[in-house]
């Protein structure tokens, strides 16, 4: 417990001490890191389609580009019909082929 305890007070003066040098340095990392993202080409798409009574398939693809090649992952769920809110269920139904349900599910997935 003790040498925790110093390791941690050790810590706080340090970073005290150094404060500035610190704040500078993520001032220039943080940049970096967004410009990274920037950079990253990518997109994604949720489709959801009732593939037998009660259930449906939600479908999530990623887009994205590593080494100049264009990259695509499809992960595909199969749910309950009752685990579908009822929103995504309406829309799913009124449509014959797959729906595309991006825009509904954004929002709970960057919750």
């Amino acid at each position: 417990m003790l040498p925790a305890l110093v390791a941690l007070g050790v810590g706080a003066v340090l970073a005290v001490t150094f404060w500035d040098e610190i704040v500078n340095w993520l001032e220039d990392f943080i940049p970096k890191v967004e410009q990274v993202f920037r950079d990253i080409a990518h997109g994604a798409q949720m489709l959801g389609e009732k593939i037998r009574a009660g259930y449906v398939a939600i479908k999530h693809k990623v887009y994205w580009q590593e080494n100049n090649k264009w990259m695509e992952q499809t992960t595909t769920r199969e749910v309950e019909e009752n685990e579908v809110p009822p929103h995504i269920r309406e829309k799913i139904m009124k449509q014959k082929k797959a729906a595309d349900i991006t825009k509904e599910l954004a929002p709970m997935l960057l919750s």
